[in-house]
């Protein structure tokens, strides 16, 4: 179907929320790419300047740091394990969206019915406006005499 079809038909939010996954996907892909990157590319030292007393480390602190193994990064499968449960989370609850919003449409239409029928039954008890008076008695226009019929001209 085509886009432009879609969107006269109404479902330009279906549209919007793919563009929505679309976009996070892509997102969530650039940052693990630059955080790779950011991982593997040595870091620079403040070049001639002094390095400030604040940014060093203490020499223990500087040892045990040296000492540790770096972390471990998380499998590339363990990301799209991740990223396949967000999407499916995500469409179990649209599921339930709708289902939930038709649901809620008949209860709606069940009470507009019950208060129409209680309305209804309840017509015959409730008083009735006093009848208005009648207008003074008029008398009727008189009836004109019947046309008479005229000669058709030839």
């Amino acid at each position: 179907m085509q886009f432009t079809s879609q969107l006269e038909q109404g479902d330009w939010y279906i549209m919007a929320t793919w563009l929505c996954v679309v976009m996070a996907l892509t997102l969530y892909g650039l940052g693990t790419a630059i955080g790779k990157l950011h991982r593997h590319l040595p870091r620079s030292g403040s070049g001639s300047k002094a390095p400030r007393a604040s940014r060093t480390a203490p020499p223990a602190r500087a040892a045990a740091l040296s000492a540790a193994p770096p972390p471990a990064p998380p499998a590339a499968g363990d990301h799209w394990a991740c990223v396949i449960e967000i999407v499916e989370t995500g469409l179990r609850r649209a599921e339930a969206t709708a289902a939930w919003h038709v649901a809620a449409h008949q209860q709606i239409d069940a009470a507009e019915y019950a208060l129409n029928r209680l309305i209804a039954e309840c017509a015959g008890a409730r008083r009735q406006p006093p009848p208005e008076p009648a207008d003074a008695a008029r008398p009727l226009p008189a009836a004109a005499a019947p046309a008479r019929p005229q000669p058709l001209a030839a």
